[in-house]
């Protein structure tokens, strides 16, 4: 062994009860020493792994995934998430727009959440303003009637045969749906009214190859 003062150099020296340098132990192995020799890593560089930890994300170290593959926590600038083959394609969308698709269920309708119909191209409950609602090829034929109008001929014997025929819509049943008890004035502006909704419909329905018997 050569040993030379004041900073001392050793060579070819076989220490087993470890060394330090200006009092700190040195504990790193011959191994790890080794490892690092030729790397071409820099003390900073080297500093962004002191501390990394796998699976989470440190602020100013270096990131290493976990034994899934995972990370837990990582910010994106907007646009910097590209997903694809070659330069990837941005995914230009917030995570608030994102997050509309949170907790949906096929088939319910769930507020400020986007619409994804059930395996019947059924949803539970939709509300629509009035005139929201149209029937027909291109832009359609908006529905005016209310709920409540449409609602009248609920229990009125009017029926639809064969899925191709609206029947049964009589005077009896125009009668049902204004009511026995509106004056003659009165049930003759509901029957005006009345008729001009069911023309509404009928020609709604004939725009789907639906043949309405009134």
């Amino acid at each position: 062994m050569t040993r030379t003062n004041p900073r001392s150099t050793i060579s070819n020296a076989n220490l087993t009860r470890g060394f330090s340098i200006e009092g700190v132990a040195v504990t790193t192995t011959a191994a790890e020493l080794n490892a690092a020799a030729g790397t071409g890593l820099s003390a900073e560089e080297l500093g962004f792994l002191d501390g990394a930890t796998a699976g989470t994300a440190v602020a100013s170290k270096a990131a290493v995934l976990g034994a899934n593959k995972n990370i837990d926590t990582i910010v994106i600038a907007a646009s910097g998430l590209k997903i694809g083959a070659g330069a990837g394609t941005a995914m230009t969308a917030t995570a608030a727009e994102l997050n509309v698709n949170a907790g949906v269920v096929a088939g319910t309708v769930t507020a400020s959440k986007t619409l994804v119909v059930g395996a019947d191209k059924n949803l539970d409950v939709l509300a629509l303003p009035v005139s929201g609602l149209k029937i027909g090829a291109g832009a359609g034929t908006a529905v005016t009637a209310s709920a409540a109008e449409l609602n009248k001929l609920t229990g009125s014997g009017a029926t639809v045969a064969s899925g191709t025929q609206v029947s049964g819509i009589t005077d009896a049943v125009v009668a049902h749906a204004l009511n026995s008890t509106f004056s003659d004035t009165e049930a003759e502006a509901a029957l005006d009214a009345l008729g001009t909704k069911i023309n509404l419909i009928i020609a709604a329905l004939e725009a789907y190859g639906i043949s309405a018997v009134v």
